[in-house]
């Protein structure tokens, strides 16, 4: 959990600082200047699609675990999704949670630095 909680404040430092260096842009509204450079990520539609695409991820790679055990990969990423142990309700909601949230963490991360690096790009 605390390492889930870490991940947490980092995003959010990293995101605070991205949103106070170039504003707007971090969350990929276009301002003038910077649409005539280059696109901005939209952060919105890229976090719900990163989300998407490892949840998806995740169901895949539960029931394939499920339907050839001998093939199991959960050892290999259960690691990454803390408080995940296979399989329990709870443990595999908190995966399914996890994994979402990933998505959300690599958009704000990421795309605010691609947009900010853009911004701040045209500015010099």
């Amino acid at each position: 959990m605390l390492a889930f909680l870490y991940f947490i404040v980092v995003a959010a430092a990293i995101f605070a600082l991205l949103r106070l260096s170039c504003g707007p842009c971090v969350l990929g509204r276009v301002e003038p200047q910077v649409g005539a450079l280059g696109h901005l990520l939209p952060i919105i539609p890229m976090g719900w699609a990163l989300s998407l695409f490892l949840v998806a991820t995740y169901l895949v790679c539960v029931a394939f675990d499920l339907i050839f055990p001998q093939f199991a990969m959960y050892e290999a990423w259960a690691p990454l999704l803390p408080g995940f142990v296979w399989l329990t309700p709870l443990s595999f909601l908190v995966g399914l949670i996890e994994s979402a949230l990933y998505g959300w963490y690599v958009a704000f991360v990421f795309g605010g630095l691609y947009n900010a690096a853009l911004s701040w790009k045209v500015q010099a």
